[in-house]
């Protein structure tokens, strides 16, 4: 059993777990696919970045023909546009639509910001509990046992996803590597948070500086000269 301490409270191996600055997070990519959601088209990367295309005779929106990984819900912790989760939109564009209408889309390392296509996957949401041990752990911690959570899903709340925030390749296998081995064995909290924990920033990472934005856009990138935000948000 793994408790909310550790979880929480994972050892901090560098403080600071910088980012790389948006704009060259938001350019790198190596595939690119275009499809229709919703009556929408949208370019999609593998990066989890998209560009809505203008609605021809319409008037165009604010992030029509602007590469963006969406405005963030600070509600539900994923990203949207036009009030549709971009992590959909990106599932759909690399692996097809959804089975049936009851499916789900899985974020594999449970971070709600990483949607890089390897990171989703089309699940039922008894799938979405069983299939994937990380979200099996943190249900454990905030129930007790899967067996609590099935009589009665509403009685607790998962803990919080301000942790999460867009990753770069390199940085995906790395923190999906801890969670997993976390999610296995548990660790014992050494202080710090558990962004600082997953993010440690590598030697190829540059520093980025201030506060995490709603709108992660190309027009948030061109900002940057101004404030560069570095994705990092106050930890579990």
């Amino acid at each position: 059993m793994h408790d909310t301490d550790t979880f929480a409270r994972m050892p901090a191996l560098d403080s600071t777990a910088e980012q790389p600055p948006f704009a060259e997070i938001l350019s790198r990519y190596e595939r690119e696919f275009e499809v229709v959601f919703k009556t929408e088209n949208y370019l999609v990367r593998d990066n989890g970045a998209v560009f809505r295309r203008a609605r021809p005779q319409a008037r165009r929106r604010r992030l029509d023909e602007v590469w963006t990984f969406g405005t963030l819900n600070r509600h539900s912790g994923y990203f949207e546009i036009n009030g549709h989760v971009v992590h959909r939109i990106v599932a759909t564009a690399f692996h097809g639509p959804g089975p049936t209408a009851e499916h789900v889309v899985d974020h594999i390392d449970t971070n709600r910001l990483n949607n890089r296509p390897d990171n989703l996957r089309w699940v039922t949401r008894l799938e979405n509990i069983l299939l994937n041990p990380i979200t099996r752990a943190r249900i454990e911690i905030a129930y007790g046992s899967l067996e609590a959570f099935f009589e009665n899903p509403g009685a607790c709340s998962i803990p919080n996803w301000e942790w999460m925030r867009i990753v770069t390749k390199e940085q995906v296998e790395e923190s999906r590597t801890r969670l997993l081995a976390w999610a296995e064995k548990g660790q014992a909290g050494r202080g710090g948070t558990l962004g600082d924990w997953l993010y440690e920033p590598t030697s190829e990472q540059r520093p980025g500086a201030g506060n995490a934005p709603d709108d992660f856009s190309q027009g948030a990138a061109k900002r940057e000269s101004h404030q560069a935000p570095n994705f990092t948000s106050p930890g579990m």
